[in-house]
């Protein structure tokens, strides 16, 4: 008895092992195959340039099956630093889409400092009749020229985030109320804090793309992602004209109650 036993576990074992060895080798080959199709898409785009305008066909061609976009957009950059193509490259999906806003928000606070490398990328392929507000600092670049914050008719709206946009921006402003003699202690509660803070990235996204396996909001804006769904994109290296639109799919099929 003892002994079949002990012939039954050595079985057991030995399949074990060898289940484990072959799912290490199917992820060791998905990981080569991600990293080769990365390095191709690198080369090609070195040496043959990039067909952008196929792209924009293909987005174009497949809104229309869509029952919903967005309104608003987020994209939060996790551990990865900035990829300024990639992210250029996902503005310009939006505005084929007819995303209205969209805004990056970078925990590390590169990003914000450095925008003006994302809009090189984007000058690169956008045309002079897209209407583009870059919400940086105090002014916005629309299309070729640069227009203060005053209603500017525009088609997609881009906006740059970090920690001081999120938690710290709620201390701000409560400082602020603070120090404000035409308020009196009762007209500072949650509502007005909420009224203020809200004001800073408006309409609240509806829809949210994290990179990687970890999902973390590193932070953004707390008090405006209670109705955002969050989809994963595994990196901005890989990322394709054809995960972002599996992402708008995704999207489009979501029921969102506003809890009832």
């Amino acid at each position: 008895m003892l002994k079949c036993e002990k012939m039954f576990f050595n079985i057991h074992s030995v399949i074990w092992h060898l289940l484990q060895f072959i799912f290490d080798m199917v992820d060791i080959c998905c990981w080569f195959g991600t990293f080769a199709k990365a390095k191709c898409k690198s080369v090609q785009r070195r040496f043959g340039g990039e067909d952008i305008s196929s792209e924009k066909i293909l987005i174009e061609r497949n809104k229309a099956k869509l029952t919903k976009i967005p309104i608003h957009l987020a994209v939060i950059l996790g551990t990865e630093l900035p990829d300024f193509r990639a992210l250029s490259k996902i503005i310009f999906w939006c505005l084929s889409a007819g995303i209205q806003n969209i805004s990056f928000y970078d925990h590390r606070g590169i990003l914000v400092s450095n925008n003006d490398k994302v809009y090189d990328y984007l000058s690169r392929w956008r045309k002079d009749n897209d209407k583009i507000c870059w919400n940086s600092n105090s002014r916005d670049i629309c299309g070729s020229q640069v227009v203060y914050r005053n209603g500017a008719k525009k088609e997609l709206s881009v906006n740059f985030l970090s920690p001081r946009e999120g938690k710290m921006k709620i201390a701000d402003v409560c400082r602020t109320m603070a120090a404000d003699a035409s308020l009196s202690p009762e007209q500072i509660n949650i509502n007005s804090v909420h009224e203020r803070c809200a004001k800073i990235v408006n309409p609240d996204p509806d829809a949210a793309i994290y990179f990687g396996e970890v999902c973390s909001t590193y932070g953004f804006l707390p008090w405006h992602i209670r109705l955002t769904e969050f989809f994963p994109i595994k990196s901005q290296e890989t990322m394709s004209v054809y995960s972002f639109l599996d992402t708008l799919f995704l999207f489009s099929k979501c029921e969102q109650r506003f809890g009832y």
